[in-house]
């Protein structure tokens, strides 16, 4: 009887187990959604009773070992041409934004698009494209910006609505990647230099930074890169910068785990 009934239950299960682990599969996800709302939630008004800054995020200290590597290989090679570099930030980021700010970021781009017709905000990502030399007749593309962290990294893609500009380089004067990053870093701090916050460090900032220690911070490079005022004029509040920040430092986890 107990063997007939064990069978059966196998049978049972075999037979559906794709809905089953569909099941499985939902309940998982529901349960880590309702862990992270209610961590989210408890943390904030714990930070809260603290007095914790939540527009401060300080999740990283160091380059990762992609970036070291990247660095020995190419970091002390002379520069021989530098990029900036500009393209749209793509539909799942713009998304996944909109969800971690209830849709507060779209609203705030579509108010200040509507009173500034002729000179709109679009959400874009920038990078800085440093050109190394290697031998003599060979060279290196070696990319820096700031997503959760800094990246740094050869393996630079190429998008149809990427624009480039090119940064006018003294001839006499070389300089080189751990140079300019050095100088950077000591400027601003290990947190904030390594860090990322929404609108106050990311990587148009980051961009806007790495232009002031190569002394190239002029009206033409800066436009290119802000384009318009809008940044300067956002807020976010504290809940859901909180919301980003953890985010944020999950996926940073699981980026490190992997």
């Amino acid at each position: 009887m107990l063997k007939e009934y064990f069978d059966y239950i196998v049978s049972f299960i075999y037979s559906n187990r794709k809905l089953l682990f569909l099941i499985i599969f939902i309940s998982v996800l529901f349960l880590f959604l309702l862990s992270f709302i209610l961590w989210i939630i408890i943390s904030f008004y714990i930070l809260k009773f603290f007095k914790k800054n939540f527009h401060e995020n300080f999740y990283f200290d160091n380059y990762t070992d992609n970036c070291k590597k990247c660095l020995k290989l190419y970091g002390d090679l002379p520069v021989e041409n530098i990029y900036l570099i500009r393209q749209p930030i793509g539909r799942l980021n713009s998304t996944l934004l909109n969800i971690l700010t209830f849709n507060e970021a779209k609203n705030k781009i579509n108010s200040y698009n509507n009173l500034n017709i002729n000179n709109k905000y679009h959400m874009t990502h920038t990078s800085i494209l440093f050109e190394v030399k290697l031998g003599k007749n060979l060279i290196k593309h070696v990319n820096v910006e700031k997503n959760n962290n800094i990246v740094i990294t050869t393996n630079h893609l190429r998008y149809e609505e990427q624009d480039v500009m090119k940064i006018k380089l003294s001839k006499k004067k070389k300089v080189t990647i751990n140079q300019i990053l050095e100088i950077t870093k000591k400027r601003l701090g290990k947190e904030k230099y390594f860090n990322w916050h929404l609108y106050k460090n990311n990587c148009v900032r980051f961009s806007e930074e790495l232009l002031t220690s190569l002394n190239k911070k002029n009206r033409k490079y800066i436009k290119f890169i802000y384009k318009n005022d809008f940044l300067d004029n956002i807020t976010i509040s504290d809940f859901k910068q909180h919301i980003l920040n953890a985010s944020i430092n999950i996926l940073s986890f699981v980026k490190n785990l992997l």
